[in-house]
């Protein structure tokens, strides 16, 4: 039952954003953890097939190509269930971001200086309405593009946490993100976060596999929640796979939320530090 609640979850949301149902929206800048804020990345995930400075150059390049951009969430606003993202130096394209997770109750909001965080650019972060311990998102469709345009690199940046009141780091746990891919595939890329507000940002990168695409990912931290800021995204012209094998890669990527859910609580250790 609630696999099935699930796929239906999931082809409700792309229906809605394939019927222009979108209600909320982002803008994207060519800037990853901008250098004018005082607050930086500190570390990377051990799993990383995206290291954070090549992505910070190679996420630029895009931007100007309108070909990709970073969400800095300074600019716009986000619905608990879906927003889209105007990305490119023409502002011409647009990328759609579905939560691939019912919201108990509420799902996503962008938080202005939230507690026990600094984000990494500017002043605002994305944040979940109920506390969740995990985001999952689904990626697509893109508008504005050509017919085989899609995600071929992500990254994002996972706030570390102190309390609000006495600065007492939160160990956020083994922090894991998954990345999931059109061909059914996974890869994942974890780090322990434990050292507190502005101590441990840490950046999360992955790189499709050849004639391959980002579907979405997903995030758990399982000692306490926080935020995503400067979530980028870097697309390309893959070859598009016949019809029988598309409807397979739609059916893995109803499988996200399940996934996550199967994944939280038996996470493995893999501390690194930058």
């Amino acid at each position: 039952m609630a696999f099935r609640f699930s796929v239906l979850r999931l082809f409700l949301a792309w229906a809605a954003v394939s019927l222009g149902g979108l209600n909320a929206q982002v803008v994207t800048t060519g800037i990853y953890d901008a250098a004018s804020q005082a607050n930086a990345v500190d570390a990377e995930g051990s799993g990383n097939t995206y290291l954070w400075a090549a992505f910070t150059s190679d996420v630029a390049t895009a931007y100007s190509a309108n070909q990709g951009g970073v969400i800095d969430f300074e600019t716009g606003t986000v619905d608990a269930l879906e927003f889209t993202a105007t990305f490119g130096a023409s502002s011409a394209k647009t990328l759609a971001f579905s939560n691939a997770l019912p919201p108990t109750p509420t799902g996503w909001t962008i938080s202005t200086s939230p507690a026990g965080r600094t984000p990494v650019s500017g002043t605002r972060a994305l944040s979940d309405n109920n506390s969740n311990l995990s985001f999952a998102f689904t990626l697509g469709p893109i508008t504005g593009g050509g017919a085989q345009e899609r995600v071929v690199g992500l990254g994002f940046t996972v706030l570390s946490r102190s309390t609000t009141l006495s600065g007492v780091p939160i160990n956020l746990g083994n922090v894991e993100a998954v990345a999931f891919f059109s061909g059914g595939g996974s890869h994942s890329s974890a780090r322990v976060i434990d050292g507190g507000r502005e101590l441990e940002d840490t950046f999360f990168g992955f790189t499709a596999p050849t004639n391959e695409w980002i579907t979405g990912f997903t995030l758990s931290t399982p000692g306490g929640f926080t935020s995503l800021d400067d979530l980028g995204f870097i697309t390309g012209t893959v070859a598009i796979p016949e019809p029988s094998t598309w409807a397979l890669a739609v059916l893995g990527g109803g499988c996200l939320a399940v996934v996550l859910l199967r994944r939280r609580g038996t996470l493995r250790p893999s501390p690194i530090r930058a």
